[in-house]
């Protein structure tokens, strides 16, 4: 009877397990990157001539209705808005708040944002002006690194303890138990030595997130840790995705002692020991801790790759835990064993536990290898983001990774190839174990931080730029390159070195590329000496910016410059993350995931073993879904959409291009001057009515001018070039145009 009334309780548990992993997959939403300002009314940096009414922001996630405001100061600091900041009832990601009639100034208006899809605190400011140029702002907007001082290291201690629970489990019952089997005095001591790991890990997979999940909610709530207790967990719950995974990662790992009690009274065991513990029943749940964190994790914030990058985060996940669980079980077991038997039994017991673990080690390191240059490509998919605090940070945990791997084949040499064991484990295995824990908090680090493609640059705090055009040479350096108020100064000298000082007028003009929030111009003066500067850049939008300068003097022609550069981290918009190629690397991740399987069962005696039977299969089934994956994708490459950003900087070389192809191919319509007046204009049929560029080209987008080149416009005379020019020419085309005047 009481085994009836046990197995009726697991077969309540099953369900339990399926019901979360349905709710895992089917409730949360999407995670995408932080929630970032998408556009903006009155814009950015904009001067009007009448005070707004209200100020409105559309951000990129929907917001969290009581974590999300904005606020409007003056230049004094001065808060004059009317505190109704509310989130639009049709759209959840528009933020608007209501101001009185303001009088001629400039304003600084002031953002927080909490997403709903990852719990992430973001806040931002940008400046509008008045019936005046806008001028500094007293507001300073300062943006922690982290979200708290801790956060890297709750963290890791949270990640830590969901690693080693299923990776000392999973080590246990495949590597050490086939072992032992029939050594009962060892096995025992074995079977201790997981029991305490697998405490100890619990312990702190529990208490980190407990930690992390009120820290966060007092980060967020801006509250002390004793008054989140109550409504503002609970709030943190309804308001976030964020909130829900952590909520539900407490609930499993609550889950876990009562499966323990479950499967010891099945078994009837009253010992501290692991055979009460059904594989069957613990290695799914703790496979769920691993989900979770993948669910929360930086390639989950990647919408259009989601599912390819949650999937490889997954399998990363997974082949982390055998590698660090397995380490770490081998060293602390071969401790707890090392006083029980001789040195004979000892090393033909170490060289036997190391055999064991040696193919599943190969698979390990070369499966983490491939999903981590996935991943990588994910977040670092640029040189330049290196430089940011992620990118400086990933590459101090592949250091790491590179270490640990070098020490992991001295040791497969050591205590394989050599029947040499001096001290067991031996400094070398334990130094491989200290250096997982390092990589791990790298990971913590690297989880607490933003993106690279959003972060902000970890070395220069000023951007120098060069170009020669027309025996000018440009040197524009801007200070501090970073979100907010910088200054410029512009230097220009002949070839020979000599400083230019008879520049009648300098133009620069600032663009925001990731999205169309129009351009700001600023003049620049002459300070002497060959050099120049302008009223301070206003960029107060993390992204790619564009300068463009032009430079009149009366002794030669006009002289134009174009850069673009990263402010405050490339924002994902501009990174252009290649769907196509994306989806084309998952195929491959999964092929060559298949082929080490293949190679896997080949060491292990192929189909003729049963060992390598199961790597045979595993390694067929992904092949032949990497292959699948792979042509699929292939054949939908013509169907890739065109760049939504002009990705050719309109320099004098690339203008100089355009007009050439101007001339040829458009001057017979449009007109020398663009003005339209060319040769055709009368002959063409229906008569056109948009002909004139210099009125219609200010009024689009450059995505709207390439499809209108390219594609031509229905119910018109302008008839695509597709067939004519090719993208590239497009693009140099549409530089030239923006020109006329």
């Amino acid at each position: 009877m009481k085994s009836i009334i046990c197995y009726r309780v697991v077969t309540c548990l099953w369900i339990v397990t399926i019901l979360l992993s349905y709710f895992i997959f089917h409730t949360f939403s999407i995670v995408e990157s932080h929630a970032n300002l998408v556009q903006s009314q009155p814009k950015q940096n904009s001067v009007l001539e009448y005070s707004p009414t209200d100020i409105t922001i559309t951000f990129s996630e929907p917001l969290s209705p009581t974590l999300s405001y904005i606020e409007v100061y003056n230049f004094n600091g001065t808060k004059l808005d009317n505190d109704d900041s509310s989130l639009n009832s049709l759209d959840k990601s528009t933020l608007t708040i209501s101001v009185p009639v303001l009088p001629k100034g400039t304003y600084t208006v002031i953002w927080q944002t909490v997403s709903t899809i990852d719990g992430h605190k973001i806040r931002g400011s940008f400046y509008f002006s008045i019936g005046e140029p806008i001028q500094f702002s007293k507001i300073e907007n300062y943006e922690p690194l982290f979200l708290y001082k801790s956060e890297p290291i709750i963290k890791s201690f949270s990640l830590l303890g969901s690693l080693i629970l299923f990776g000392s489990f999973f080590t246990y019952f495949f590597i050490i138990t086939p072992v032992l089997a029939g050594k009962t005095t060892i096995n025992g001591l074995a079977s201790k030595a997981c029991l305490a790991v697998l405490l100890i890990s619990y312990a702190m997979a529990t208490l980190s997130s407990s930690a992390q999940l009120i820290l966060h909610t007092s980060s967020i709530y801006e509250i002390d840790l004793f008054n989140t207790i109550g409504s503002p967990l609970i709030n943190i719950y309804t308001d976030t995705t964020w909130g829900k995974l952590m909520w539900l990662k407490l609930l499993i790992l609550l889950f876990i002692p009562v499966v323990l009690q479950v499967s010891k009274l099945i078994s009837n065991h009253h010992s501290k020991s692991l055979y009460y513990i059904n594989p069957v029943f613990f290695i799914p749940i703790s496979l769920m801790l691993l989900l979770l964190h993948s669910l929360s994790s930086h390639n989950a914030t990647v919408s259009e790759l989601y599912y390819q990058g949650v999937f490889v985060d997954f399998i990363h996940m997974l082949f982390s835990a055998i590698w660090i669980g397995g380490v770490l079980l081998l060293t602390i077991t071969l401790y707890a064993v090392k006083n029980t038997v001789n040195s004979i039994d000892l090393n033909n017991l170490t060289k036997s536990l190391f055999k064991q673990f040696s193919p599943i080690a190969i698979l390990t390191i070369i499966i983490l290898s491939i999903t981590g240059i996935f991943s990588a490509w994910l977040q670092v998919n640029k040189i330049e983001a290196l430089s940011t605090y992620y990118g400086v940070t990933l590459v101090i945990k592949v250091c790491l990774i590179a270490i640990a791997l070098l020490i992991a084949g001295i040791n497969s040499f050591f205590f394989i190839k050599t029947r040499k064991i001096t001290s067991i484990p031996g400094r070398l295995l334990i130094s491989e174990s200290i250096l997982i824990i390092a990589i791990i908090f790298s990971v913590g680090a690297l989880n607490g931080l933003e993106p690279a493609k959003n972060a902000t640059p970890f070395f220069s705090n000023q951007l120098t730029l060069t170009e020669m055009d027309n025996n000018l040479q440009l040197e524009l350096q801007i200070l501090p390159a970073n979100v907010g108020i910088n200054n410029t100064q512009i230097h220009l000298s002949d070839s020979r070195g000599g400083n230019i000082v008879n520049a009648s007028n300098i133009i620069i003009q600032t663009t925001y590329i990731n999205q169309d929030l129009g351009s700001h111009t600023y003049y620049a003066q002459n300070i002497g000496n060959g050099s120049y500067t302008t009223d301070p850049l206003m960029l107060n939008l993390g992204g790619i910016w564009q300068f463009e300068i032009t430079v009149q003097r009366p002794d030669a022609l006009d002289s134009r410059f174009a850069f673009r550069e990263a402010i405050g981290g490339s924002h994902p918009k501009f990174t252009f993350l290649d769907i196509y190629i994306g989806k084309l690397l998952f195929g491959l991740v999964i092929l060559s995931i298949g082929l080490t399987f293949l190679g896997i069962s080949v060491k292990q005696g192929g189909w003729q073993n049963d060992s390598g039977k199961k790597y045979f299969i595993l390694g067929l089934v992904s092949i032949i879904a990497g292959f699948s994956i792979s042509i699929y994708t292939h054949s939908m490459s013509n169907d890739k959409e065109f760049q939504y950003i002009n990705p050719i900087v309109p320099s004098s070389v690339s203008i100089q291009i355009g007009q050439n192809l101007y001339r040829d191919n458009c001057v017979s319509c449009h007109g020398v001057t663009g003005i339209g007046n060319g040769n055709l204009y009368n002959a063409l049929t229906p008569e056109p009515n948009a002909s004139n560029l210099l009125i219609h080209v200010p009024l689009h987008s450059d995505n709207e001018l390439f499809s209108i080149i390219k594609y031509g416009k229905d119910g018109t005379s302008m008839y695509g070039q597709e067939s004519i020019l090719s993208d590239e020419e497009i693009w140099h085309v549409i530089n030239y145009i923006k020109t006329l005047e």
